[in-house]
């Protein structure tokens, strides 16, 4: 999704407080030529919305990276969803608790965008496609294509665990979340990098050969 959208900005400002919390440092590889030359980049990380109450409770968990049609949908029904939450706090947690054992996946329908809108598609969950699309088709794919695996894939993980664990404060779910659902898991240094860097290379870490 893009914060930088105006509809998305102006809809979190009208409606939410938003907050801003960054897990973990960036991290950033460096590949070193041998010829002087080095490329250093980040790696992409993840992003997960917490739509919570006013005393920090978790209404509900919008993962990954959307477009801002679905993402901005999502918001109206959380919104509509938290406004009709009762105040005592026993009440709240059974209707919240209902909520995500019954919640279903939002269909998810191509859109017409510029190739600016679609920028930010991720590419861990790009497919191969066809060497015949164009630029602006392939990076609109990969967007619907994380899209729609956040709505019927990463939601659904969500709702079952919200399910047993209502009024849980984001601080309670961040690391499973992370770890199980966003599969980047904070209690590892290395991302998964390590294993992924290491599966073929010939030497172990204690130099043999």
């Amino acid at each position: 999704m893009l914060f930088s959208s105006p509809d998305v900005a102006n809809f979190i400002n009208a409606n939410f407080e938003p907050v801003w919390e960054s897990v973990r440092p960036v991290p950033k590889i460096t590949i070193d030529f041998g010829n002087g030359k080095k490329m250093t980049r980040t790696v992409n990380g993840n992003i997960a919305s917490y739509i919570c109450t006013s005393d920090g409770c978790v209404v509900d968990v919008i993962p990954g990276i959307y477009d801002a049609d679905t993402y901005l949908a999502d918001l109206q029904d959380l919104k509509q969803r938290y406004n009709g939450l009762p105040i005592a706090r026993g009440d709240r947690a059974n209707v919240l608790a209902k909520y995500h054992a019954s919640a279903r996946p939002r269909a998810v329908a191509p859109r017409a965008r510029t190739a600016d809108y679609y920028k930010l598609a991720s590419p861990l969950l790009v497919k191969a496609l066809k060497p015949r699309l164009a630029v602006t088709d392939w990076t609109k794919q990969a967007l619907l294509d994380d899209v729609t695996f956040n709505e019927n894939e990463r939601r659904p993980q969500i709702h079952a665990y919200l399910a047993d664990r209502p009024l849980s404060k984001p601080e309670d779910i961040k690391k499973w979340l992370y770890r199980e659902v966003l599969h980047a898991d904070l209690d590892d240094p290395y991302l998964g990098f390590d294993k992924i860097l290491s599966k073929s290379y010939p030497f172990d870490d204690a130099g043999g050969t």
